[in-house]
């Protein structure tokens, strides 16, 4: 059994070298044909809407002369000089832009299906970062810039904002992470499943994140008498937004000894144990509370074809008994040992960073959005059945649209949530044994370190917290804001004036620039500001990737 668990797992590391392989070669190709160029190339002109939503096939090329025209892929600020305020954004399109191109024909085709949590969620990343909700003002006391920023929708929904939020969760996170080995874990629920969690979306989600993790500490304490625990993520999108719900986990390699304060280390052998325990279990206790919920009538089967069938109880049964007997997929991903710092110092941040991807944000990032042409819009997937390889497929923007907005998570639900003794119901004198073992902290009221080196080594965000100016180093303080407009307000705003807002944040570059210029480099004849246009673009384009926007 050993010698098959060995053999597994070097399978499974020759898979790694070469999905990473493919991948590095995706990033290449996508990098080197629409960057250097500005514009896309022609196999990717625009193709005709595919029929099948969920396919991972790529559409056929269309006559050359559908071709997108050139889109810059840089960020130029005109006219930066003294006096004038250009507004900023992030280079290339966004997916406020799809919205904003595209929401009116979307509540055209969908008027009878969209919902109020939609129309909500609708409305306020059209006006995120725009003036509609609100703006603060920084002017720098030396220099006399004057920054104005718009505020974000802070909505968890949205592609844009939520930077701050996933940073300030990834460091709370690698706080707790232990010194020792961690796993990744994805539980998959089957496609019939699926089907029925987009009609009853808040009980099949908690019954997802809840069954799969008790099905994990099940095992720990069946299997080796530990008690373990793990952080749940609830992922309901695939790669190109297609209804696939399942979770990732972070798991430690460890846990309590059952009726004791014990710490006890698990090996890859016990953890391939462990895996082949939870794919029986997983199936049997989901199974299991979807019966109870339907005898409780919470599941919602009219209103969707492929469900009416099922509210029968002989059909329900016979429905769900072959899933119950099937073996669920439930497979381990990347692993970080935390035990060999001096080997990977960076572990912890590793593993904090790819949970963050997870948090604050729903389906899409505004970086998979490469451009918009008519009615079409170019988005960037990971194909995961050709070697994790980069890929992009052009879409409706209409259903793009409608796809976003089906994963939508329902209102007061947690999608990450913790499970054993680092849950909330967890003994105090637990957590702490455990922290006290390895010898970390509770980061729970404790000052943040300060970084060391020189203030100019301090990264960009460093910067934007101690609010000094990005253009002369000086101090910059808050001078005004405007009133955030409350949810009633912003819901009985015209629809017009949200898709005629502009996005980004103004910049009035100050008049006493030069001089400090001069004055710093101690040259009486140092570059005027026209000649120091081109840096401060430069400094301009560098907003785009803080955490102003």
């Amino acid at each position: 059994m050993i010698a098959e668990a060995g053999t597994w797992r070097q399978q499974r590391r020759l898979q790694e070298r070469r999905r990473s392989a493919a991948r590095r070669k995706g990033h290449e190709t996508l990098r080197g044909e629409l960057a250097p160029r500005g514009s896309l190339p022609a196999a990717l002109a625009p193709p005709p809407v595919a029929q099948d939503r969920a396919s991972h096939e790529q559409p056929q090329e269309p006559p050359r002369e559908q071709a997108s025209p050139a889109r810059p892929r840089v960020l130029v600020v005109p006219n930066a000089i003294a006096g004038q305020a250009p507004v900023v954004r992030k280079p290339g399109p966004t997916f406020a832009d799809v919205l904003r191109t595209f929401d009116a024909p979307y509540r055209r085709r969908y008027a009878d299906e969209l919902t109020e949590q939609q129309d909500k969620v609708l409305r306020e990343m059209l006006a995120c970062y725009t003036p509609l909700l609100g703006t603060h003002r920084w002017t720098c006391g030396d220099c006399g810039t004057v920054v104005e920023l718009p505020n974000g929708c802070n909505n968890r929904h949205c592609c844009t904002c939520g930077q701050a939020k996933r940073r300030r969760w990834a460091e709370d996170t690698c706080a707790q992470i232990l010194p020792v080995e961690y796993c990744h874990i994805i539980l998959t629920v089957p496609r019939e499943i699926t089907q029925l969690a987009m009609t009853s979306q808040h009980v099949l989600y908690s019954m997802m994140l809840r069954e799969g993790a008790y099905a994990v500490l099940d095992g720990g304490r069946k299997l080796f008498r530990v008690e373990l625990a793990l952080l749940s993520l609830l992922h309901t999108w695939g790669q190109l937004l297609n209804a696939h719900l399942h979770s990732h986990s972070l798991l430690p390699l460890g846990g309590l000894r059952v009726g004791a304060l014990e710490w006890m280390d698990l090996s890859r052998e016990q953890l391939d144990q462990l895996l082949e325990y939870v794919r029986g279990a997983f199936a049997r206790r989901f199974c299991k509370a979807l019966r109870k919920a339907y005898r409780q009538g919470e599941l919602q089967l009219s209103g969707a074809p492929q469900l009416e069938h099922l509210q029968s109880p002989d059909a329900f049964e016979r429905w769900i008994a072959p899933l119950e007997n099937r073996s669920w997929i439930v497979r381990c991903g990347e692993s970080w040992d935390r035990t060999k710092m001096d080997q990977a110092p960076e572990a912890t941040e590793k593993i904090a960073q790819y949970l963050a991807n997870y948090v604050g944000r729903v389906a899409l990032s505004d970086s998979r959005i490469l451009d918009i042409a008519g009615d079409r819009v170019l988005f960037k997937y990971k194909d995961y059945r050709d070697g994790n390889q980069q890929k992009a497929q052009w879409i409706e923007g209409v259903e793009l649209i409608h796809r976003f907005l089906q994963h939508l998570l329902p209102r007061g639900l947690r999608h990450i949530r913790y499970y054993g003794w680092m849950g909330p119901r967890a003994e105090q004198e637990k957590r702490d044994y455990v922290r006290q073992v390895h010898g970390v902290t509770d980061a729970q009221g404790q000052e943040a370190p300060v970084p060391e080196g020189p203030p100019e080594a301090a990264p960009l965000e460093q910067e934007v917290r101690t609010r000094t100016c990005r253009f002369c180093d000086g101090s910059i303080r808050l001078t005004g804001r405007t009133d955030r407009p409350r949810v009633y307000e912003l819901m009985e705003m015209p629809l017009a004036s949200l898709r005629d807002a502009q996005a980004g944040l103004r910049v009035t570059l100050g008049d006493k620039l030069p001089p400090l210029e001069a004055e710093r480099s101690g040259d009486p004849s140092a570059p005027g500001m026209s000649q120091r246009a081109q840096e401060i673009r430069r400094q301009l384009a560098a907003l785009t990737t803080s955490s102003y926007l």
